[in-house]
């Protein structure tokens, strides 16, 4: 089967004749949260089928890490990288206060904290956090005693981006290094590496798993996202539109009419919208 039988372009939105991008990250969808270049997390609420502000939380941004939101016992948890090197600071988005701090030993450094996910141990239902930090380093922070549970080098350069599949418990990491990087997350919360995938040109900028755990994709520095299989982690696709970094995607929920959809945000000022290897 061709090519363009199985990926088509749906949407593709300019934004090169505005203001440069201020908005660091996004989570939720009917409630959705944002965090700025402002230094604050804005929060909306779309469910009456307007959008109307609601919250505004003081949160400075420090280098290119991305929040990440867990709900806990009916409350909103929000990791974030500190204003001190190598912390990642977990704020209650209800009371707007920080509960827990997780900073490396003194004395010690692993640099900046590039990227977080914030989630629940399935076995033992305690939040922990994965960060990936300017060491080239992927730990895995238990948040109760703020301990690192385990540590593995997985790339040469700075750990640019992170995503989890909470399912199958698995991580995939890129950087600037020509390296995509999966580990596995054990029953004994110890990292290992399950593969290495080299790429023909460095730099990865966005990673993306799909929520069937059937799609991963990749936003690179040379403009271009790549396709996996997730399960095999063999190339399936290379999607060339965007002329420059591709530093956000993100998987639509199952749309009745076009599946689940792809977008990709570029630093080209442009948005793309794809649907890929949907069954329709």
């Amino acid at each position: 089967m061709s090519l363009s039988l199985l990926l088509s372009v749906f949407v593709m939105v300019d934004f090169s004749q505005l203001d440069p991008p201020k908005v660091l990250s996004v989570s939720g969808t009917s409630k959705p949260k944002g965090h700025g270049r402002d230094g604050f997390i804005n929060s909306w609420d779309l469910s009456e089928g307007g959008l109307s502000h609601t919250t505004k939380l003081a949160c400075p941004v420090f280098g290119f890490c991305k929040f990440s939101i867990l709900q806990k016992d009916d409350k909103l948890w929000l990791a974030t990288a500190s204003e001190q090197q190598s912390q990642i600071d977990i704020i209650n988005l209800d009371s707007k206060e920080c509960i827990h701090t997780i900073k490396c030993e003194e004395n010690m450094t692993y640099g900046m904290c590039m990227c977080v996910k914030l989630f629940l141990c399935p076995s033992t239902h305690q939040p922990k956090v994965l960060a990936g930090y300017e060491d080239g380093f992927l730990r895995l922070w238990d948040v109760g005693s703020s301990k690192v549970e385990s540590q593995l080098k997985v790339h040469s350069e700075s750990v640019m981006c992170m995503d989890f599949d909470e399912k199958l418990l698995k991580v995939v990491t890129g950087s600037a290094d020509d390296k995509l990087v999966v580990s596995n997350l054990l029953s004994q919360n110890t990292l290992t590496i399950h593969k290495s995938i080299e790429l023909k040109k460095p730099g990865v900028a966005s990673v993306k798993i799909r929520d069937d755990s059937k799609l991963l994709s990749v936003g690179c520095w040379d403009g271009r996202i790549r396709i996996y299989s997730w399960k095999t982690l063999k190339p399936l696709a290379v999607l060339n539109y965007h002329s420059e970094t591709v530093n956000s995607l993100d998987f639509s929920a199952h749309l009745p009419d076009n599946g689940i959809l792809m977008a990709a945000g570029s630093k080209d000022c442009r948005i793309s919208l794809w649907s890929l290897y949907n069954d329709s």
